[in-house]
Formats: structure tokens, C-alpha cells, sequence
């Protein structure tokens, strides 16, 4: 930011101590009580008020002399507020007030009409202590330029840094921030006709508020975001522990997570914050197992860091790699994905003037190196804050105000080449950058959705967090393998489980640990194209393995996701099949056969009652609901009761029909089920005078039965091996366990017979809760080829399906290409078609 000419205010204020002389004793103790209190927060609203009341226009001015040399801009705003009470027209007064504005809101236009007053009437012999002073200096210029340059008023915000020029000489110390001023309007008129293919919105009243909201870091999968927030807290503890300079609250950290319906919660303030502190979000490690903060402690900035246990974050300990802290600056640092560079930012002596980006990497003995200055096509003799490295470990995003930015900090993005430079930073272009300040970016692991901070019209009051969605991404030769492990109980995470990724066909030694998410049990990794992977799952504790699995990337050049899903045993003791958590439902059939003119059934014995309580028995498994097929038919046999044998078969189907409603009504079931009268017919042989001849025409005497089931394949008949990364095997085509009973009236009831022309086979390919996965894991496999869709939620899952066809054998084929192009665990589910 920007501040007063020190040089001008330390010389008039050694006039002041000379004039002072004549002055009354109250006036020389009140300045000396403020000036010991202006840069604490023990200046109350009671005295800061009497100051108020009780001073004379003489001694306010040396008061808010003494506020704006000691930085307390948002009392120094409240005392010139004062003093234009006196005048509102002065432009010392006007001026005064304008640039205190400018440096405790992030709202530029708010100084606008005090600056407008103060810059007509300037003067080169400003002295800003004495009462009789009624014009602005020349630096008022400056300050409406940039106000309208942050206010995106940019042909003002010019004009007027040329009127400072033509006042100032180049040994003014504002001098070069009008030149830099200059450059970044011509940047910004570009860049807006340019107007990149961005979708920019506030993230909302949810996480936002009339507070400052800002340095968000995005989880890789966009559900969880942590940020700092200078908010009253809920039970106002905090309310009287204010920033002396700004009157802000202090800062502190936050979570919000988003759910399915794309809404964030109410934020959680983490455990660690402290009210009397500064604890600002830098950024958190790919597991959401550490998270990073900047903490001002000690009178200087450092670099702190906070591990989560299994149900919150510990208190924050100093980062201790080498010479990261120092008794200069740190700001910010950021983990690469791949676990092997940490990038921080410092104003240390040695770079290459403001804050820079260093580096440190971990050696083939797992310690950390020395700092390392990124260099001078990062580096400049600007700031440079905010590092962010993307999935890839090679594209970083970082924030500079030099002379290629609209105004303030930009965006930039630059990328590492295998010929270990860094590519020409790019400025991210509008709307995502503004003449204002952005900084803090971070995105998800596609890239496609990025987070930052700025403040902008229609916004919540102060700097928000804003969401950007990116239609032209282009993440390159990575792989990102993800998903989630789960248990069958609501069990947290155990803390000592993990993946052990090794690289088998690196160049150089490759091999890192991944934790799970402790919240929900997802996890990340980066994995580079073209390369095998053996990523096995086990404790921590121990080196046995809970499974073990060897992955191949892809080699084109696209950005491509891997999804896995993996389900524990209460007490994650044990994997579970995942083709076990959707319940099979075998289909079920009874026929029973009528002798001559007869259309009632026996409901007290025989096939019926195995049908029912099959029925029942689906149903208290978790079965919601079924279909029940009603078939009936009448043999040619002629009938002397009934009309003719048309009104025989119906009357049996209505007959049962009848009598299943009443039945599933009195146990309470009814809503479960829906009847219907599929099929009546007459059939047989044609009636020759033989009607003795039972064995003849009964068999077309009858009312038949029928609920499909739903997954009904045998899946132990599913043999493949991984050999060389080629899976071999054949499927066995038989059915799940058939059960045949025949009562002792010839009636018959079958439990798991299929017909195929009944069903849909789907080759399933992944199962998770989660059901951005699900979106996912489709857009993988279409990526592949397959024609993949979600087919529903059961039990609480998302099923892919990676194809549907109508056969067994067409699902064979399908499943044989899914288990070596998607997932080695592919299998076949039967849905009633």
C-alpha cells in the first residue's frame, strides 16, 4: 500500500516540537497520550471521544498528525471526520480523510469525494500541523489517481497520476508508483477487450460477510475450504480485540464444507485461533492433514503449521525446515502434491526487492534443502505472494503487483519445463483479475474451479472470496488418482492408515505415503503419464498389506483421473466386496395348477406360502419395493359354470389378486407391493371328449406368480488374473443358487431363476457415496470409450455403469474391456428392464 511522505511528516513534526513551546501544558500531555496510544488497542471508544469533544481545532490537527505517523489510519479517519466539522470544504482536511479511507477499506470509492475536494486546491509547501493550512500537497494527486485506478475508472485514474508527474520530479517517492500506476492502466484497458473465458461469482453469503473474507485454499475434490475471516464471533468474546490501525477484528481461520446440493455450511472456526492473535489460512496439505497459517506473534510475520488428529487441529507449532522463518517476512507457503517442494514467500535480504518466491525440496535422504530463490522470470524487484502449485507439481499460480497487473495484485500463472526453468509468467487476464487486488488462488485438482480473493462491486462489504470456473484449463501428461474408503459403520478414520505410492518405471527414485481425509476417507495423489504405479493400502504401524494394486497411467497427453472405491468392516479389519453392499434379490416364482372349473387357491399351505414369505423376507432385507406378475390361464376343456373359459383364467387371476391385496394389507406391506394382472389366456390342446385325461389339459390350468430380482448373476464365477498388465480369464455364465419345491399338490415355487429377456445387464465400475466420484468415474470412462452412466442411488450409493445391454453374454464383453481399460474389479449387475 501506500503511505505519506515520512520524510515531510518526521520534518514538520520536529517543527511542531519547536512551536509546541507556547503551547498550553494539556495540549503537550494530550499529544503525548495519544502518541503513546495510537498504535494500541487501549484507545477506547470513552476516550477517543472525549479527545473528540474536548479538542480544539488546533489540537485535533496535531492529533491526527500523531495518528497517521503511528499508522492508526481508521482513528486518524474518525479525527478528520472531526475536523471537517470545523470545515467541510478544506482540502487539508478533505485529503486527511481520502487517504486514511484508502488504507483501512478496500472500498477505493469511498475516498473518491474527499480526494475530489482536497486535489482543488494544492500546494508544493504543505504543513500538515498547523491549523491554518487550507490546501492539499501535491501527493493528493497520486492518491485520486489510484483511487479511481482501483475503482476502475481508469481515464481519470490517469489523468490525474500525469497531473502528479508534471508537479513531482523523479526523486519523490511516489514518483515510481505513478510510473508503475501508468503501465498497469494501459494493461488493464487491454486485458478487458481481451476478456478471457472466465465465469467469476462470490462464493456467497455463506461463507462471506460484511467482514473481510480472503487466503481460501480449496481441497482438491471442492468440498472443503478453508479461509481467514476478520468476523465477530458468534458469542461476541472477541468484541473489544480490534487492530489498532484498522479497528478490524483479528484474524482467524475457518472451514466450510460443501454438501451434494452445492451449498457451503456455516463456517467452523478451527480450535487453534486465538482472539488476541493474528492466525491466517495459508494452505492445507493435499490429505487435509495439515494445514499451514501465518501467524504474528513475535512483532514479525512467521510461518506456523497445525496437524489434525482424529477429531480436530492440535495447537500450531513453528515450521522448522531450514531457514524457512526468519527475522524477515514470511507470508505464505504451499506443498507441492506430490509431497517432494515446499514454496514460500520472504522479503529476506538477497532477492530481488519486495517479497519473493522460494523454494525448498526434499533429497534422496528426505531432508530439506536450503532455500532457493526461484529466480528473476518469476522474482522482480515487485512483490511476489501466494504460491500455489497445481496438480501436475509443475504449473504454479502466484499473485505480483509489477507492471504487468491491471492494478494492485494479479494472477499469474507460469510452469516448470523438464530443462528445470520457469516458464514467462502470464497474467490470468479479466474477469478474473480487476483493477483491484487478487491474490490467494488455489484450485481443484481438474483445475477447472479456482478460489481467490478480491474486492469488487456488489460484494458483502469488505475483500470476499470469489469463485472461478475455467473453460480453457489445460493440465497436461498428469494422472490423478482418487476416490474414497468407507466404512460399513459411521466409524472415523483410523489414523494410521495409508497408501504407499512407488513409481516402477521412474527415472529418477520415486515413492511417497498418502494419507485418507480423517472427515470422509477420500484421497488424492498425483501420478505422471505414461509411468507404473504399485500403490498399496496398509497401517502405518506395520508392513502388512491390506491391498495391493499396480496401476498404469496413460500416455497422451490429456489431464485423466483414476477413481478407486474401497469398503471396510466395522473397525476396517476387513475389505469388503463392493458388489456384496447392493443387496442381490433373487427373482421369484409359484404356478399352482386348478382342477376343472375351479379358481381358488389353498393360501394356508404349499408354494404360496414359501412365495410369501420370500416376499417378506426381501422386504425385511431392505428390499423397498416390487412388482408382482399375475398370470393365469383355462385349458379348452368346456365349462358349464362360467360364460366360457376366457371368464375362467380371469376369474383366477382376480381371485389371487384379490386375496394378495387383503394379505399384504393386514401385515402392513401393502405400499411395498403393486399387482398386476399381466396375462390371461386359453390354452392347450383342443378338447376331444377326453376330459379324464387331467395330465392333458392341467397343465394349462393354472395361476402363475412372478418378482424379478435384481442382481442375480453368480459372482463367484468371475475368474481373472493380471498378468503383464493383461487380464485374462473367462466368465462363468451360470446363475445364482437355484431353488426348486414342489408341494404336494404339483404345485411348484422357484427362487433365482432367470429369464434374460427380462432384465438389463449393467458392467459396474464403480460404487461410491460421494456423488461428485460418480460424475467422475463417468467421465473417465466415457473418456475410454464406454457409453457410462449413473444408474442410481442404492443404499445410499452411486452406481456406474460403464455400459447397459440385454444380454449376459454382450455384459461378458463389455466387463472383459472395462477390467483392463477401468478397473480390474468390474462386475456385472441385472436391473428388471
Amino acid at each position: 500500500m501506500y503511505c505519506l511522505t515520512t520524510n515531510q511528516i518526521l520534518l514538520k513534526l520536529q517543527t511542531v516540537n519547536m512551536k509546541t513551546v507556547s503551547f498550553r501544558l494539556t495540549t503537550i500531555l494530550l499529544l503525548v497520550f495519544i502518541t503513546s496510544l495510537a498504535y494500541s488497542q487501549d484507545l477506547s471508544k470513552k476516550q477517543l471521544k472525549e479527545v473528540l469533544e474536548n479538542s480544539t481545532e488546533k489540537e485535533l490537527v496535531l492529533f491526527n498528525t500523531s495518528l497517521l505517523l503511528n499508522k492508526s489510519y481508521y482513528h486518524g479517519f474518525l479525527t478528520a471526520e472531526k475536523l471537517l466539522e470545523f470545515n467541510p470544504k478544506n482540502p487539508n482536511y478533505n485529503y486527511r480523510a481520502g487517504y486514511s479511507l484508502m488504507k483501512i477499506s478496500d472500498d477505493y470509492s469511498k475516498s473518491i469525494p474527499y480526494l475530489e475536494i482536497a486535489v482543488r486546491s494544492l500546494t508544493n509547501n504543505y504543513d500538515m500541523v498547523s491549523k491554518r493550512e487550507n490546501k492539499a500537497p501535491n501527493e493528493s494527486l497520486f492518491f485520486m489517481g489510484k483511487a479511481y485506478h482501483l475503482a476502475n475508472q481508469l481515464d481519470k485514474a490517469k489523468k490525474f497520476y500525469i497531473l502528479f508527474l508534471e508537479k513531482a520530479d523523479n526523486t519523490n517517492l511516489l514518483y515510481e508508483d505513478v510510473v508503475l500506476g501508468l503501465k498497469q492502466c494501459s494493461v488493464a484497458k487491454k486485458l478487458v477487450i481481451i476478456h478471457a473465458d472466465y465465469e467469476v461469482k462470490n462464493i456467497g453469503s455463506d461463507v462471506n460477510t460484511e467482514f473481510p473474507e480472503y487466503s481460501a485454499a480449496i481441497s482438491l475434490d471442492g468440498t472443503s475450504l478453508y479461509f481467514t475471516s476478520r468476523r465477530l464471533y458468534d458469542d461476541s468474546s472477541n468484541v473489544e480485540i480490534k487492530e489498532p490501525g484498522t479497528n478490524m477484528y483479528l484474524e482467524d481461520i475457518y472451514v466450510s464444507f460443501k454438501n451434494e446440493d452445492l451449498q457451503w455450511s456455516s463456517p467452523k472456526k478451527l480450535d487453534f485461533c486465538q482472539p488476541e492473535y493474528n492466525e491466517a489460512s495459508v494452505s492445507v496439505s493435499i490429505d487435509e492433514r495439515r494445514i499451514y497459517t501465518y501467524k504474528d506473534q513475535k512483532g514479525k510475520g512467521d510461518l506456523y503449521y497445525s496437524n489434525s488428529g482424529l477429531r480436530n487441529f492440535q495447537e500450531l507449532e513453528t515450521l522448522e525446515n531450514n531457514m524457512v522463518n526468519t527475522d524477515a517476512w514470511e507470508t505464505h507457503i504451499s506443498v507441492a502434491p506430490d509431497g517432494m517442494k515446499k514454496y514460500f514467500v520472504s522479503d529476506r535480504e538477497g532477492g530481488f526487492g519486495g517479497r519473493d518466491i522460494y523454494m525448498i525440496k526434499k533429497n534422496e535422504d528426505n531432508q530439506w534443502s536450503d532455500p532457493i530463490n526461484l529466480g528473476e522470470t518469476v522474482n522482480s524487484s515487485y512483490d511476489e505472494d501466494s504460491p500455489f502449485m497445481s496438480i501436475d507439481n509443475k504449473t504454479m499460480y502466484f499473485s505480483n503487483n509489477g507492471p504487468k497487473s491491471m492494478g494492485g495484485f494479479d494472477i499469474f500463472k507460469t510452469t516448470f519445463s523438464d530443462s528445470n526453468t520457469w516458464s514467462q509468467p502470464e497474467n490470468l487476464g479479466y474477469p478474473l483479475n480487476s483493477t483491484s487486488d487478487e491474490i490467494y488462488y488455489t484450485t481443484t485438482a481438474d483445475g477447472t474451479k479456482g478460489y481467490f480473493t478480491s474486492f469488487r462491486d456488489l460484494g458483502f462489504g469488505d475483500k470476499d472470496i470469489y469463485e472461478v470456473t475455467n473453460n480453457t484449463v489445460d493440465l497436461e501428461e498428469i494422472s490423478v488418482f482418487l476416490g474414497e474408503i468407507v466404512s460399513t459403520d459411521i466409524s472415523k478414520m483410523p489414523e494410521d492408515l495409508s497408501f504407499f505410492i512407488k513409481c516402477l518405471d521412474c527415472d529418477e527414485p520415486y515413492e511417497f505415503v498418502m494419507y485418507p481425509r480423517f472427515s470422509d476417507g477420500t484421497f488424492f495423489a498425483s501420478l505422471y503419464a505414461c509411468k507404473e504405479y504399485e500403490i498399496t493400502l496398509r497401517p502405518n504401524s506395520g508392513n502388512e498389506e491390506i491391498s495391493k494394486e499396480i496401476i498404469k497411467t496413460g500416455c497422451g497427453d490429456e489431464y485423466k483421473e483414476i477413481y478407486r472405491y474401497i469398503f471396510f468392516e466395522s473397525g476396517f479389519e476387513r475389505i469388503i466386496d463392493s458388489r456384496r453392499l447392493i443387496d442381490s434379490y433373487s427373482p421369484l416364482a409359484m404356478k399352482h395348477f386348478f382342477s376343472y372349473n375351479k379358481n381358488k387357491i389353498n393360501t394356508e399351505k404349499g408354494s404360496l406360502n414359501i412365495f410369501l414369505d420370500s416376499i417378506k423376507s426381501q422386504l425385511n432385507r431392505g428390499r423397498t419395493s416390487m412388482e408382482i406378475e399375475i398370470s393365469s390361464s383355462a385349458s379348452n376343456v368346456p365349462t358349464s359354470s362360467y360364460k366360457d373359459n376366457n371368464e375362467v383364467a380371469l376369474k383366477r387371476a382376480e381371485n389371487i389378486k384379490a386375496y394378495l391385496t387383503a394379505y399384504f394389507k393386514s401385515i402392513g406391506i401393502s405400499d411395498s407391493i403393486k399387482l398386476i394382472i399381466k396375462k390371461t389366456q386359453v390354452a392347450g390342446p383342443e378338447y376331444d371328449s377326453d376330459y379324464k385325461k387331467e395330465d392333458k389339459y392341467i397343465p394349462y390350468q393354472y395361476v402363475e406368480l412372478l418378482t424379478r430380482g435384481i442382481n442375480s448373476l453368480d459372482l463367484q464365477g468371475i475368474n481373472l488374473t493380471s498378468i503383464e498388465n493383461k487380464i485374462e480369464g473367462e466368465f462363468n455364465d451360470s446363475l445364482s443358487s437355484i431353488i426348486k419345491i414342489v408341494d404336494n399338490e404339483g404345485d411348484y415355487f422357484t427362487s433365482g431363476e432367470i429369464n434374460e429377456e427380462d432384465y438389463d445387464f449393467h458392467v459396474i465400475v464403480g460404487v461410491f457415496q460421494k456423488l461428485s466420484f460418480a460424475k467422475g468415474m463417468v467421465k473417465s470412462t466415457k473418456s475410454k470409450g464406454f457409453n457410462a452412466e449413473i444408474i442410481g442411488k442404492r443404499k445410499g450409493l452411486h452406481a456406474v455403469s460403464a455400459g447397459k445391454v440385454s444380454t449376459k453374454a454382450e455384459a461378458t464383453k463389455i466387463l472383459k474391456r472395462a477390467r483392463k481399460e477401468v478397473v480390474q474389479s468390474a462386475w456385472i449387475l441385472n436391473l428388471k428392464n
